[in-house]
Protein backbone atom coordinates (compact mmCIF):
# COMPACT_ATOMS: atom_id res chain seq x y z
CA UNK A 1 0.00 0.00 0.00
CA UNK A 2 1.21 3.64 -0.38
CA UNK A 3 1.11 4.65 3.43
CA UNK A 4 3.39 2.09 3.87
CA UNK A 5 6.29 3.56 1.72
CA UNK A 6 6.93 7.00 3.63
CA UNK A 7 8.22 5.70 7.37
CA UNK A 8 6.47 8.73 9.95
CA UNK A 9 8.88 11.42 10.84
CA UNK A 10 10.85 11.38 7.58
CA UNK A 11 10.54 14.42 5.31
CA UNK A 12 8.00 14.30 2.88
CA UNK A 13 6.08 11.84 4.77
CA UNK A 14 2.18 12.02 3.80
CA UNK A 15 0.79 14.80 6.54
CA UNK A 16 1.00 18.46 6.11
CA UNK A 17 0.06 20.11 2.81
CA UNK A 18 2.12 19.45 0.34
CA UNK A 19 1.70 17.90 -3.52
CA UNK A 20 3.31 14.47 -2.61
CA UNK A 21 0.14 14.07 -0.35
CA UNK A 22 -2.09 14.74 -2.81
CA UNK A 23 -0.24 12.78 -5.65
CA UNK A 24 -0.52 9.78 -3.38
CA UNK A 25 -4.29 10.42 -3.00
CA UNK A 26 -4.72 10.46 -7.01
CA UNK A 27 -2.29 6.97 -7.17
CA UNK A 28 -4.60 5.27 -4.77
CA UNK A 29 -7.71 6.81 -7.03
CA UNK A 30 -6.03 5.94 -10.66
CA UNK A 31 -4.25 2.61 -9.32
CA UNK A 32 -5.90 1.12 -6.11
CA UNK A 33 -9.36 2.05 -7.01
CA UNK A 34 -9.37 3.39 -3.61
CA UNK A 35 -11.72 6.44 -3.11
CA UNK A 36 -10.72 7.09 0.41
CA UNK A 37 -7.68 8.93 -1.75
CA UNK A 38 -10.25 11.71 -2.67
CA UNK A 39 -9.31 14.24 -0.34
CA UNK A 40 -8.49 17.67 0.29
CA UNK A 41 -4.45 17.34 -0.56
CA UNK A 42 -5.83 15.37 -3.56
CA UNK A 43 -7.90 18.66 -4.62
CA UNK A 44 -5.65 21.37 -3.53
CA UNK A 45 -2.78 19.55 -6.42
CA UNK A 46 -5.21 19.79 -8.41
CA UNK A 47 -6.16 23.81 -7.77
CA UNK A 48 -2.84 24.12 -8.19
CA UNK A 49 -2.01 24.67 -11.63
CA UNK A 50 -5.35 25.06 -12.79
CA UNK A 51 -5.09 27.98 -10.65
CA UNK A 52 -1.78 29.23 -11.91
CA UNK A 53 -3.26 29.04 -15.47
CA UNK A 54 -6.09 31.31 -14.35
CA UNK A 55 -3.75 34.01 -12.73
CA UNK A 56 -1.43 33.80 -15.57
CA UNK A 57 -4.21 34.54 -18.06
CA UNK A 58 -5.76 37.21 -15.77
CA UNK A 59 -2.41 38.90 -14.83
CA UNK A 60 -0.03 38.30 -18.09
CA UNK A 61 1.45 41.39 -19.41
CA UNK A 62 0.55 41.11 -22.54
CA UNK A 63 -3.08 40.07 -22.15
CA UNK A 64 -4.86 37.76 -24.49
CA UNK A 65 -1.78 35.92 -24.64
CA UNK A 66 -2.77 32.58 -25.03
CA UNK A 67 -0.83 29.28 -24.21
CA UNK A 68 0.98 27.82 -27.26
CA UNK A 69 -0.40 24.28 -28.04
CA UNK A 70 3.17 22.87 -28.35
CA UNK A 71 3.50 23.87 -24.73
CA UNK A 72 0.75 21.47 -23.31
CA UNK A 73 2.42 18.64 -24.15
CA UNK A 74 5.97 20.45 -22.97
CA UNK A 75 4.31 21.07 -19.45
CA UNK A 76 2.38 17.88 -18.91
CA UNK A 77 5.65 15.83 -19.49
CA UNK A 78 7.60 18.35 -17.10
CA UNK A 79 4.96 17.69 -14.39
CA UNK A 80 4.88 14.01 -14.94
CA UNK A 81 8.83 14.15 -14.33
CA UNK A 82 8.64 16.06 -11.40
CA UNK A 83 5.46 14.00 -9.98
CA UNK A 84 7.98 10.92 -10.54
CA UNK A 85 11.12 12.84 -9.15
CA UNK A 86 9.02 13.61 -5.63
CA UNK A 87 8.05 10.39 -5.29
CA UNK A 88 11.88 8.84 -5.67
CA UNK A 89 12.30 12.17 -3.26
CA UNK A 90 9.83 11.15 -0.71
CA UNK A 91 8.45 14.51 -1.05
CA UNK A 92 8.57 17.86 -3.13
CA UNK A 93 10.31 20.99 -3.08
CA UNK A 94 7.97 22.50 -0.49
CA UNK A 95 8.47 19.25 1.73
CA UNK A 96 11.95 19.29 1.38
CA UNK A 97 12.54 22.93 1.46
CA UNK A 98 10.34 23.93 4.38
CA UNK A 99 10.33 20.95 6.37
CA UNK A 100 13.41 18.92 6.10
CA UNK A 101 16.01 21.75 5.54
CA UNK A 102 15.46 23.47 8.21
CA UNK A 103 16.02 19.95 10.35
CA UNK A 104 19.50 19.35 8.68
CA UNK A 105 17.91 16.28 7.03
CA UNK A 106 20.41 14.84 4.64
CA UNK A 107 17.61 13.54 2.18
CA UNK A 108 16.50 17.58 1.97
CA UNK A 109 19.60 18.80 1.54
CA UNK A 110 20.54 16.14 -1.48
CA UNK A 111 17.26 17.14 -2.88
CA UNK A 112 17.45 21.19 -2.58
CA UNK A 113 21.26 21.11 -3.84
CA UNK A 114 20.20 19.21 -7.11
CA UNK A 115 16.93 21.55 -7.69
CA UNK A 116 18.94 24.98 -7.63
CA UNK A 117 21.80 22.87 -9.75
CA UNK A 118 19.39 21.80 -12.26
CA UNK A 119 18.01 25.34 -12.49
CA UNK A 120 21.41 26.98 -13.15
CA UNK A 121 22.24 25.02 -15.45
CA UNK A 122 18.83 25.20 -17.09
CA UNK A 123 19.21 28.85 -17.25
CA UNK A 124 22.78 29.13 -18.23
CA UNK A 125 21.60 26.85 -21.41
CA UNK A 126 18.71 29.22 -22.15
CA UNK A 127 16.43 26.54 -21.52
CA UNK A 128 14.32 28.71 -18.78
CA UNK A 129 14.76 32.09 -20.73
CA UNK A 130 11.39 34.01 -21.57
Amino acid sequence: QLEDAHPAGVAGAQAGLGAASGSAGLAKVVFDGDMSGLDWSLFVMLGIPLGSMVASQLEAPSPGRRIRSARIPQALAGGAIMGLGAALADGENVTHGLGGVPLLAVSSLTFMLFAFTGTWIGVKLGWLAK
